[in-house]
């Protein structure tokens, strides 16, 4: 976010006190906004008076949240919209009925707040598990992005599809609604997180900087939808060149990755069902992914080159 855009940012974030809210939340002050969070609780160690940014503990899933919420948003400018299950809590047991109501009628108290108290922008976490499952084997992958059909599969993606429904349909005439379709930031382990971004990945850093940059634009964010992930700059032929030969994909954009992933024993997968395509939300706002396997690639390379320029033994 630049200075200019910060210095009169008013910003409440839903479920801030978890691990992407408490770093958008970080990136938004150090750059000049006013922030104010919104959980159910929160860690101590999110707790740094230094750093200005406020926290109020409220449910907004409770009796009192409609009232509550105004309370809170009011006097503010943009409520990013976190709090909410997720798709790991489907695989711990989370049933349909828990999904809906947090991510349904949570979003629905949170975006009638915003009406009710004035704000100019909603900006909802989505997935880009939406669309549903990628292509089978033996197909090019299906290129996830804006124009592409919504198709979810599961309870979590269902709910999700409906809350951006719900958040844009409360929210009328007078708050604009951006529903950010992000890939996944689950962290399992460094080799799956990163040859994730290969289809669905999503760098932590980088969905703070696409939150931040939704939050920036003055106007208006161009679209009421973005797919967000941190992807390499393919062409749309080569992102479905995916599901035939990840390793060849690869080799002309990243030369050299594929043996250094092995040297490492990172297995590169073959193929991938999908790839995502933020260009969109890259030529609206000024998101730019900078943790894509472009990252790693250099820091590889950098890692292998000595302090006088020669390449290590």
């Amino acid at each position: 976010m630049s200075t200019a855009a910060a210095g009169h940012a008013k910003v409440v974030i839903t479920g801030g006190g978890g691990r992407l809210g408490s770093a958008i939340a970080r990136q938004l002050a150090g750059a000049g906004a006013s922030v104010t969070l919104v959980d159910i609780a929160f860690p101590d160690w999110l707790y740094d008076p230094a750093s200005g940014i406020r926290r109020v503990e409220a449910d907004v899933l409770s009796a009192r949240a409609p009232r509550e919420l105004r309370r809170i948003f009011s006097g503010h400018r943009t409520v990013v919209h976190l709090a909410g299950l997720h798709g790991l809590h489907l695989r711990w047991g989370a049933r349909s009925a828990d999904l809906w109501r947090s991510n349904v009628i949570g979003t629905r108290n949170v975006a009638e707040a915003a009406v009710h108290a004035g704000l100019r922008r909603l900006v909802l976490a989505s997935t880009t598990a939406v669309y549903g499952p990628g292509s089978p084997e033996g197909s090019p992958a299906t290129v996830l992005d804006e124009r592409v059909r919504p198709n979810p599969d599961n309870p979590y993606a269902t709910s999700k599809l409906a809350a951006e429904s719900v958040a844009t349909s409360a929210g009328g005439d007078s708050v604009e609604v951006v529903a950010l379709r992000f890939g996944r930031f689950y962290r399992q382990d460094e080799r799956d997180y990163q040859i994730r971004k290969l289809s669905t990945g999503l760098d932590l850093m980088d969905a703070v900087a696409a939150v931040a940059a939704v939050c920036e634009a003055e106007e208006s964010a161009a679209a009421p939808v973005y797919c967000v992930a941190s992807d390499l700059p393919l062409t749309r032929d080569d992102r479905a060149r995916l599901g035939d030969d990840c390793h060849a994909v690869l080799e002309q954009h990243l030369p050299g990755f594929v043996a250094a992933a092995r040297e490492r024993g990172w297995d590169i997968p073959s193929r991938v069902g999908r790839s995502v395509d933020s260009s969109l939300l890259q030529a609206t706002t000024g998101y730019r992914p900078t943790r894509s396997l472009a990252a790693v690639h250099e820091q590889w390379r950098a890692a292998a080159v000595g302090v006088n320029g020669t390449r290590r033994p």
